[in-house]
């Protein structure tokens, strides 16, 4: 008997949807980050209405308080967050990354609050809430 040897064969192709799963990835990627950017835009408008220009102090030009827009600023800024996840756990198709999603643009909502000093109002929590009421535009 004689070793036949096999003839070389076409190479295995690539698998079929890796371009498809690539353009996913990179998609996904650039929605989340344009939803970080938008929730870090919006984190900063809320942190400047909160007490104007000047500051809770009241130096400069005066205590100017806005509770409305910062809560307003504050909610875009985790409707942001939660747009670009949302968009990156349906292009995925995973109902847990969609529920994590959610979990983390309240709880960064919440926390972004805390940290520029907000209180559940929109009012600083260095000042008084009839202050602040009396203050606000």
């Amino acid at each position: 008997m004689t070793d036949v040897q096999p003839s070389p064969s076409t190479p295995p192709s690539p698998e079929p949807h890796r371009g498809r799963r690539v353009a996913v990835t990179v998609v996904s990627a650039v929605v989340v980050v344009l939803g970080v950017a938008g929730f870090a835009f919006f984190g900063f408008l809320a942190w400047l209405g909160l007490c104007g220009v000047s500051g809770c102090s009241g130096g400069g030009f005066g205590l100017s308080t806005d509770p409305g827009g910062t809560q307003l600023m504050l909610a875009l800024a985790g409707a942001c967050l939660l747009v670009g996840l949302m968009v990156r756990a349906a292009l995925r198709r995973n109902v847990r990354s969609a529920a994590y999603g959610v979990l983390l643009a309240l709880v960064a909502t919440v926390t972004l609050g805390a940290a520029i000093g907000a209180d559940w109002r929109g009012c600083p929590r260095s000042i008084s809430h009839a202050t602040c009421m009396a203050e606000s535009r």
